[in-house]
């Protein structure tokens, strides 16, 4: 079932968005990074509690979060725009780095927004440089697709794609295919290509630690009563 956010927030904190007993705000890092990342929450992600975007904006001082299809708001695209921005978003052909897409590649295939592949890489690879704007869409793979398609500024971006997710990582909510993966952590694994492992290592950590307060909070178990669970499972 997925989490439902009372729009009191009653007995939430205000700020991480999970129950006040199970608040996650003392492990969230400073992360500082060159680069600026901006992400782009679809509407729906706003309000859930397990949505990592909120978690990673809050680590992250050089972000940017955006909302998209908010009824009666424009979003400012502003951030979108410039030298160096470049789009965070998977292919399906198991690359990892920058794909110079140019624009609209001429023998890039016209796919349908909601169906459930991976892009084309529709561009050549190249050396990987620090992007100056590094832009992550959050939102489930389908809304993620649409966004990518629907927003102008993103769809003649370059694209940095990452190697599909290690199976046995602990995640919230189960990825659709091999190449999604929750917000934070893709924005970890980023980071920790761009500005180096310990940058990334310390948003892993932060991901983890959402994942575990999360599934504590969802059985109404202590945290650490949950760990000793989790530890004698892993030793059984």
């Amino acid at each position: 079932m997925r989490s439902q956010t009372p729009r009191d927030f009653t007995g939430l904190c205000r700020q991480c968005l999970m129950r006040e007993d199970w608040c996650l705000c003392d492990r969230i890092p400073r992360v500082d990074t060159e680069m600026h990342i901006v992400i782009v929450r679809h509407f729906k992600e706003i309000y859930k509690t397990s949505n990592s975007a909120r978690l990673a904006s809050l680590a992250l001082p050089n972000s940017t979060l955006l909302d998209f299809g908010v009824r009666g708001q424009t979003m400012d695209t502003s951030a979108l725009e410039g030298e160096g921005v470049f789009l965070l978003f998977p292919t399906n052909d198991g690359t990892s780095g920058i794909l110079n897409m140019g624009g609209e590649h001429p023998e890039a295939e016209e796919v349908d927004a909601s169906a459930d592949v991976a892009p084309h890489a529709a561009g050549t690879a190249v050396v990987p440089s620090k992007p100056k704007t590094l832009v992550v869409l959050d939102g489930s793979w389908r809304q993620a697709r649409r966004m990518s398609r629907r927003i102008t500024e993103l769809r003649h971006l370059p694209r940095v794609s990452l190697l599909p997710a290690s199976d046995d990582t602990e995640r919230i909510r189960k990825p659709p295919h091999a190449w999604t993966m929750a917000t934070l952590e893709a924005i970890a694994r980023a980071v920790a290509m761009f500005e180096g492992d310990d940058k990334g290592e310390q948003l892993d950590q932060l991901f983890l630690d959402m994942v575990q307060h999360f599934r504590a909070m969802r059985r109404s178990l202590p945290l650490e009563r949950y760990l000793e669970e989790v530890e004698q499972h892993a030793s059984s």
